[in-house]
């Protein structure tokens, strides 16, 4: 079989303006900064706390008002949700923290390019076009990377722990176990879609997750891969 494609960065535009690997002394170089810049309020604030913590959060409500923890459902998603609702309050007083908190810890989220309120923006804007999909798959069909024959680990790598999960769920779940009305009324589903909720639920809460928080460490620390703040707007010659 041929070897799959590199993806290599082309060119990258914004006002009104569009930078290469060939434009002059250190453009390229800030037009990737820029685009970092905005890739990192992106990640934090649409994939991995919307998607992974608060999104995630109106989940744990479902099941706790509707499933009892003696149920099946219950226990397949209880380990994902573990200190879940704790981690999402902390966050709603420091990196999601309203514009005027007195909280010294609430100004993380004012340091970064967009301040607090442009960073609530960010995720409500994400919010409102959820398709109902699996967010990682949507994100992957969108940019058109989901079947295109490119090297990409994390796209290979998640399709075969989603179907471990689903053999996990399914061999759980079968027709004869007593799904609660209210649930299933409460995740917008019918019975033959609570198999792949809670698929997406769990593979969200755990592959996911990891994925997008656990690299932040050694990756984002590094300010030149992933720059939370830009004072300056850039332009051509800076």
């Amino acid at each position: 079989a041929p070897a799959p494609d590199v993806l290599l960065p082309v060119a990258i535009a914004f006002d009104g303006h569009v930078y290469t690997p060939q434009s002059p002394g250190m453009d390229w170089t800030v037009a990737k900064l820029v685009l970092a810049n905005a890739d990192m309020h992106a990640h934090q604030f649409q994939v991995h706390a919307l998607f992974c913590h608060f999104m995630a959060e109106e989940r744990l409500l479902h099941v706790a008002r509707h499933v009892p923890s003696s149920h099946v459902i219950w226990k397949l998603l209880r380990p994902h949700f573990n200190g879940l609702a704790s981690i999402n309050n902390a966050a709603r007083g420091t990196l999601i923290a309203r514009e005027d908190a007195k909280s010294l810890v609430s100004m993380f989220g004012d340091t970064m390019s967009t301040g607090v309120t442009g960073s609530i923006r960010i995720a409500q804007k994400a919010y409102a076009e959820f398709s109902g999909q699996s967010d990682w798959k949507a994100l992957l069909a969108r940019n058109g990377t989901m079947g295109a024959p490119i090297e990409y680990p994390f796209r290979d790598d998640a399709m075969v722990m989603e179907s471990a999960i689903a053999r996990h769920v399914h061999e759980h779940i079968g027709v004869d176990v007593h799904v609660p009305e209210g649930f299933q009324e409460a995740i917008g589903v019918d019975r033959g879609g609570v198999s792949d909720w809670l698929v997406d639920t769990i593979f969200t809460a755990s592959c996911f997750h990891a994925a997008v928080n656990f690299s932040q460490g050694k990756y984002m620390t590094n300010l030149l891969n992933m720059p939370g703040a830009l004072h300056a707007r850039p332009r051509p010659g800076m």
